[in-house]
Order: C-alpha cells, then sequence, then structure tokens
C-alpha cells in the first residue's frame, strides 16, 4: 500500500469513535502519560503499557499543565480511571492528575531511571542468551 492510500484510509478512521472504545474496554488499570514537542506543538499521549496499546492522544500548542488537565479529563470522560499513573520527571502530571484522579498511584521515572531499568533487563536477557551459547 502506498503513502496516499495509506493517508486516505488514515482520513477515514474517528480515533474517539472508532478506537478508543477498544481501549477503554480492554483497559488494563495501568497509563504511561507523556508528551513530544515538535517547534510549537505540543502532543500528549497516553498507553496502556500492559497491553501495549495507544489509549489517546491530544495535540496543542503548548505542553501546559492547562493542556495536560484537558487531556487527562478527556481520559476520563471515555471511561480511563487507571489504578496505576505512569509518568516522566516532569512535574506537569504529579498536580494535575489528583485533580482527575484523586486515588490514583503515580509511579514516576526519571530518565536516568529508565537506563538503569533498561540496562538490568538487557543484562538478565544477555546473560540468558550467553548461557545458551554455551
Amino acid at each position: 500500500m502506498g503513502f496516499c492510500a495509506f493517508h486516505e484510509m488514515a482520513g477515514k478512521i474517528d480515533f474517539e469513535k472508532d478506537y478508543e472504545p477498544q481501549a477503554v474496554k480492554g483497559f488494563s488499570g495501568a497509563l504511561a502519560v507523556d508528551e513530544v514537542y515538535d517547534g510549537e506543538l505540543c502532543l500528549f499521549f497516553a498507553t496502556d503499557p500492559l497491553n501495549n496499546r495507544t489509549v489517546s492522544f491530544h495535540l496543542c500548542r503548548s505542553g501546559s499543565s492547562t493542556e495536560a488537565l484537558k487531556f487527562l479529563r478527556h481520559l476520563e470522560s471515555i471511561g480511563i480511571v487507571p489504578k496505576v499513573l505512569i509518568v516522566d520527571g516532569s512535574n506537569i502530571y504529579r498536580f494535575v492528575a489528583r485533580w482527575v484522579w484523586p486515588d490514583v498511584e503515580i509511579q514516576q521515572f526519571s530518565p536516568m531511571e529508565l537506563r538503569v531499568e533498561f540496562q538490568k533487563r538487557l543484562d538478565r536477557e544477555t546473560g540468558r542468551f550467553s548461557v545458551l551459547c554455551r
């Protein structure tokens, strides 16, 4: 399938109507939220890490706490009530998440913690591989 055909098909998908209900139906209770920036644009996104699935996203002009609150309220409105919220080292989610989900457990990982955890897992897997190769 060429890019034009893919783009045309993607344009026919109503994400909120066609995709989000499926993500909500199988939601595990764990939600990871983050944002990425491209110039003046900010894309907030939420994933269900236990199901390896994107739940929703929000494109805006700033990565402010107001926009983060809008995004989290949208997640709440579609039926997402996480038991655990996984965030990076940014302070943006710690406070607004409590306004939306007062009882959520927040797990905050800094980039360094993620690297350390990744290295531990890599070492574990590499060790398994080296045992198999002996």
